[in-house]
């Protein structure tokens, strides 16, 4: 069974210990192939040898950033042909997608389960959608260059206060749990006092969400995410519907003002039902965006900009590798 391994030298682990990265070459031997991939460049080349090799699986070693970027490159590659199986190895800050994906082991480990695995032929695997975001492609993608798409794929989507919040979060230096968890506290304190903070983290956005052809009631948001995976760290489990039905995700519309969400946050903690007279909630395959300005928004934690039209649809359908405890 061939294997690919996609390393991100700069993903927090491999920063923090750049030694990594020739451990990890080192441990896949020759037993397949690596790529040390610095920029998106590097990925389209690594993506392209694995489609033209025949990879049956490939490991991707960095965090949540570093797989919707991968994982873009990847798709755009190999256009409306099968991917091959995709395993997580942990390198992140948060590693929130592989967390809800149940793999919780270190990039070591689960490099050896892949391997070890791999050559009993018994990997096991389960299925998650992945969330279009963007331009539709076009039905003839093999008449379209990777380098020309435009739509990028993720887990996670969130515009509004989820964009803004990331902003607060990257604002205040490395990224890591602690600054998370400070950012959100600092959030909750100026929600109570009617702070700035609060005010930059719920501003209003006003424009149309249609929904699978129906246009939703409310015209005035202060955020829309959307998610295949239930958490978006921090132990939060707002998408408790996103394994519903396969081909799709969930929607949430956040039409509350901020203390109103503060006061649904132990919900969302606890992955119970929403009150649905604050936040909107649909299982879906497409959604429309169309705004008064231009949309700023993330997918998987990186932060972007699109006009004041967005497009969400449902990417491959992707089968991701789990760890299981291996008898010798």
């Amino acid at each position: 069974m061939s294997l690919a391994l996609i390393v991100n030298p700069k993903c927090k682990q491999n920063r923090k210990d750049p030694k990594n990265v020739g451990r990890l070459e080192l441990q896949l031997g020759a037993r397949g192939r690596f790529f040390a991939t610095r920029d998106e460049a590097a990925l389209l080349a690594a993506a392209r040898e694995c489609k033209a090799a025949g990879v049956e699986t490939i490991g991707i070693h960095g965090g949540d950033g570093t797989l919707h970027l991968t994982l873009t490159k990847l798709i755009h590659v190999y256009g409306g042909e099968r991917l091959p199986r995709i395993a997580f190895l942990r390198g992140g800050t948060q590693n929130t997608i592989a967390r809800s994906c149940d793999v919780t082991a270190s990039a070591e480990h689960m490099l050896d389960y892949v391997l070890r695995a791999s050559e009993r032929n018994t990997l096991v695997e389960i299925e998650r959608d992945i969330i279009r975001v963007g331009p539709r492609p076009p039905h003839d993608l093999a008449s379209v260059r990777a380098e020309e798409r435009e739509d990028v794929y993720g887990f996670i989507f969130g515009n509004g206060f989820v964009n803004q919040f990331l902003v607060e979060y990257y604002s205040r230096g490395e990224p890591s749990e602690w600054n998370a968890v400070r950012t959100l506290v600092a959030g909750c304190a100026s929600v109570a006092v009617k702070g700035e903070i609060a005010k930059r983290l719920f501003r209003r956005f006003e424009g149309r969400v249609i929904v699978d052809g129906a246009l939703w009631p409310a015209q005035s948001f202060t955020g829309v995410v959307a998610s295949t995976i239930e958490q978006v760290g921090l132990g939060f489990r707002p998408f408790v519907r996103c394994n519903e039905r396969p081909h799709s995700f969930h929607l949430l519309g956040i039409t509350a003002g901020a203390m109103g969400f503060a006061l649904e946050l132990p919900k969302i903690r606890l992955g119970r039902p929403l009150n649905e007279k604050k936040i909107l909630s649909a299982v879906c395959s497409d959604v429309v965006f169309e705004a008064e300005e231009p949309l700023h928004y993330m997918v998987d934690g990186d932060t972007r900009e699109a006009s004041n039209r967005l497009e969400l649809g449902v990417g491959p359908r992707l089968r991701i590798v789990v760890p299981q405890k291996l008898t010798s």
